[in-house]
Formats: structure tokens, C-alpha cells, sequence
């Protein structure tokens, strides 16, 4: 089944100047990119769970990473961005990789040439915090130091999902050891499931939870209790349960 949702980006307003604010090496407004890209979907999207957001404090998002043919990972981190900025007025801070993977037909990931030097550059431009699989280090100290200004970061535990398998994958050790050290240093983790239902795009904030373990299984129940595993992974709706 194709995708019933595939947004298109508001080229005028965002992808000229973040193509020069890439190049420069420039700070970007994030936050009003998100919020053009939540009007361009308008009724295709749908937010639940406001209430749950902390009103205060240091806050880390923990979701699911829905991405596929169609729709970009961007779409579901415009909507939860603008709508934590309108319940407590603050800036969210994603953590993202600078690696991206495709799957070969034989299974095999490639590394694209040029991505992490792009991802990099639009991670800095974006107030983003890159994260080096194979070194974590910076990440984790980049997430703490938003932990103890009390701001908002959005973390995905599955990592930069980029294959064919339906349903969530399994959280990767490192990011939930980066979430058990947020949480240890006095983070609340806010549990958020994405999901494509009925040709609309959801983003359902769930009860704060005190453990990484606990976050994780909040966003997973909250997609299988829906009837699915998943709404939407590699452009094909999930397998009903």
C-alpha cells in the first residue's frame, strides 16, 4: 500500500535560504521552519496529549522514528517542535546523525558520499546536536549540557532508520544509555508516538515517564494500541494486529 500522506515542503520559505545558511555555516530560524511546514499540512495534522507536556524544567523528548517514501523524518519533528514551543515556549533540540545509511538490495549499508559533511552543516544551522556513531561522546555531552540549562531535547532511540523492515526497530543500547543518564541528571523523558492514520499525521504526547525503559515501552503500547505495529515505515502502512 503506497503512502496515503506525502507532504511537500514550502520550498520558497525554507530551502533557498537554508541552502545559504548551509553553505555559510549560518544559524537558521528552526523553529519558524517548523512552524511553515505544520501550516502546509494544516488538517493533515493532529496533535494529542498537550497536557502532558511539562510546563518547565529539563525535558527530553523520546520517539518513535517515522520516516519512509513519502515522509521525511522532518515532517514528524516540525509538528512536536511547534507544539512544544506553544505549550511552554521553548526551542527543541534534536539530536540527529551525521551518518546516512541506505540499505542495498543485498542488505548491505552504504555510506552517501557528502552526507556527513551536509548533515553536519544543516544539524549547526538547525541548533541541532550531531551525533557521530562511532563517537558518542559528544552527543551525550551536548545532551547533558541542555539537561542542566533545563531546556528541550528530542532524542530517537531506534536511531536514522533508513530500511525496508516494517515495524519499529529496537532501540539502539547507546541512545538508551544516553536517556538513563538524562534521566539520572534530572531530565523528564516525554514519550511521543508518531503515526500516519487515515491519510493525517499524528503526533500523540504521552504521560511523562522516569525511566528509559519505561519511555520506550509507552510509545511502543501507544502505536500497538492503535491496531498497528507501526503507521507508516519505509511507505507502507503496518500489518493490522
Amino acid at each position: 500500500m503506497k503512502p496515503e500522506l506525502r507532504p511537500r515542503l514550502p520550498w520558497s520559505r525554507i530551502i533557498p535560504g537554508l541552502c545559504l545558511d548551509v553553505f555559510y555555516r549560518r544559524k537558521r530560524d528552526f523553529l519558524a521552519d517548523c512552524r511553515a511546514m505544520e501550516a502546509k499540512l494544516g488538517p493533515r495534522a493532529r496533535v494529542t496529549g498537550m497536557e502532558n507536556i511539562p510546563s518547565s524544567g529539563p525535558l527530553v523528548i523520546v520517539a518513535n522514528h517515522l520516516q519512509g517514501p513519502g515522509l521525511w523524518i522532518g515532517w514528524p519533528v516540525a509538528l512536536a517542535t511547534a507544539a512544544v514551543a506553544r505549550a511552554r515556549g521553548d526551542f527543541t533540540h534534536w539530536l540527529v546523525s551525521v551518518d546516512y545509511d541506505r540499505d542495498s538490495v543485498e542488505g548491505a549499508k552504504k555510506l552517501i558520499p557528502g552526507t556527513r559533511w551536509a548533515f553536519a552543516r544543516v544539524a549547526h544551522a538547525w541548533s541541532m546536536i550531531p551525533v557521530d556513531p562511532q563517537k558518542p561522546g559528544g552527543a551525550a555531552r551536548g545532551l547533558l549540557q541542555l539537561v542542566r540549562e533545563g531546556k528541550v531535547a528530542g532524542v530517537f532511540p531506534e536511531g536514522a532508520v533508513q530500511g525496508l523492515k516494517d515495524g519499529l526497530h529496537d532501540p539502539q543500547p547507546t541512545a538508551m544509555r544516553l536517556l538513563v543518564r538524562a534521566a539520572a541528571s534530572g531530565a523528564v523523558l516525554l514519550p511521543v508516538a508518531f503515526a500516519v492514520e487515515g491519510g493525517t499525521l499524528t503526533c500523540a504526547f504521552l504521560r511523562p515517564e522516569a525511566s528509559a525503559e519505561a519511555a520506550w515501552r509507552s510509545v511502543t503500547r501507544a502505536l500497538a494500541e492503535r491496531g498497528m505495529d507501526v503507521a507508516l515505515v519505509a511507505g507502507q502502512q503496518s500489518r493490522p494486529r
